[in-house]
């Protein structure tokens, strides 16, 4: 295992620094939730496309630069005014 990933490592493309193997070992292949046998069909052009199926459902809600537009309801109390609860205060929106 150990030469099959060192093989990988200096082979194809020069951008797999020493850090993102690590980085690769550490927090993918030595998880505790990675099971090799989920890649066992693989295939980088149907998860890539998986993935921007995904970005296509998100972009409704992200506009150009990046951001996320949503509603949101923030609770804004008056001062020395008691309310039952959170819901009970009056909403900035």
């Amino acid at each position: 295992s150990v030469f099959l990933l060192m093989e990988w490592a200096y082979t194809g493309s020069n951008m797999k620094s020493k850090h993102e193997v690590q980085r690769l070992v550490d927090n993918v292949i030595c998880a505790p939730n990675f099971k090799s046998e989920d890649l066992r069909n693989f295939n980088i052009t149907r998860e890539t496309a998986r993935l921007d199926a995904t970005d296509v459902a998100n972009a409704e809600r992200q506009s150009v630069d990046g951001w996320y537009h949503a509603s949101i309801h923030i609770p804004s109390p008056k001062e020395r005014t008691k309310y039952g609860s959170e819901r009970d205060a009056p909403h900035f929106r």
